[in-house]
């Protein structure tokens, strides 16, 4: 009998350390849960940040030959009409305001690149707030990104886009009017 109660307390004693091994193992795991996932969202973070930067250099080459050439050929438009006699000055004026968009917007992706640049230097599991602050302040550049280029767009559509059409139309009536004034003369 004093062997059978020997057995039971040795058999209750060891599923009773087992069975503190795994609370204690489950208590421990949430704490290690959160660290894996923060690790987690660290690397990944990280590595959007190293993809942005490595395909930054192309993008802003794209951006500063789109803005070349977007000056380039309304320029070379409206030199064409001042060859052909229209009145370019409000076109003129209007495209001075059109080429300080373009630059603004290369600018400020160059500046949304540094910013990247500089969330890279802050570790993200060492300087959280700093980490966070730095790719906050990286998103709100992009976000006055998406306004330049939506200002770029509308002054184009609203503003250069109706100034050549309006010299356009009074090029073709200066011409018509001259045509009008050749057939009368020949009448005469």
């Amino acid at each position: 009998m004093l062997y059978k109660s020997f057995l039971l307390l040795a058999f209750l004693l060891l599923v009773f350390s087992l069975g503190l091994t795994s609370v204690s193992a489950e208590v421990a795991t949430p704490s290690s849960k959160r660290m894996v996932k923060t690790q987690a969202a660290c690397d990944k973070a990280t590595e959007r940040i190293n993809q942005f930067l490595s395909e930054s250099s192309p993008s802003l080459t794209k951006r500063q030959s789109y803005a070349a050439n977007r000056k380039a050929n309304i320029q070379k438009r409206i030199d064409n009409l001042a060859a052909k006699g229209a009145d370019v000055s409000k076109l003129k004026t209007d495209f001075q305001q059109y080429i300080i968009l373009l630059d603004k917007w290369v600018t400020d992706y160059n500046i949304l690149i540094t910013n990247f640049k500089l969330a890279q230097n802050f570790k993200c599991q060492e300087s959280k707030t700093q980490f966070k602050d730095a790719v906050k302040t990286a998103q709100d550049q992009r976000k006055i990104l998406r306004e330049d280029r939506e200002a770029i767009r509308k002054f184009y559509v609203n503003t250069l886009k109706p100034d050549f059409q309006a010299a356009i139309q009074a090029l073709k009536n200066s011409k018509k009017q001259t045509k009008d004034l050749m057939e009368k003369d020949k009448n005469l």
